[in-house]
């Protein structure tokens, strides 16, 4: 399956919650599925990551980024005139809809109404997690 992951599902990743939305992000990092991303998407993935509120192990990080990163293909995605609550949000969807990929995010609301944009429940029913 192509995704493309929201930073939300990384932030509950490295959070090791025991919830859905953590059990999401272990399986699209399981090399199952294919990760769609951009530069900008990485960097946001860093930054965010990185932020004092959280106080993630630098080492952490970069295990999960690294993890991303080998099952991740970087591509530029196309421009879309869609409105956005948080225009920081705008890179995810184009990059999904580029790759013809699911974008799996914790904020759905955030996204233009559109079949491709899956909650992490909906992704691991999808998905068939355990």
């Amino acid at each position: 399956m192509n995704i493309v992951l929201d930073t939300n599902v990384l932030v509950f990743a490295l959070m090791k919650l025991s919830g859905i939305t953590a059990r999401a992000a272990e399986m699209a990092a399981s090399g199952d599925h294919t990760i769609y991303l951009s530069e900008a998407i990485i960097d946001e993935y860093a930054r965010v990551l990185r932020r004092a509120k959280f106080s993630f192990k630098e080492s952490d990080i970069n295990d999960l980024l690294s993890l991303v990163a080998d099952n991740g293909i970087v591509i530029s995605g196309f421009h879309t005139d869609e409105p956005f609550i948080d225009e920081s949000d705008r890179k995810f969807y184009e990059v999904a809809v580029t790759s013809r990929a699911y974008l799996i995010t914790g904020n759905k609301r955030h996204f233009p109404s559109d079949p491709r944009v899956i909650s992490p429940r909906e992704f691991s029913n999808m998905a068939r997690l355990p």
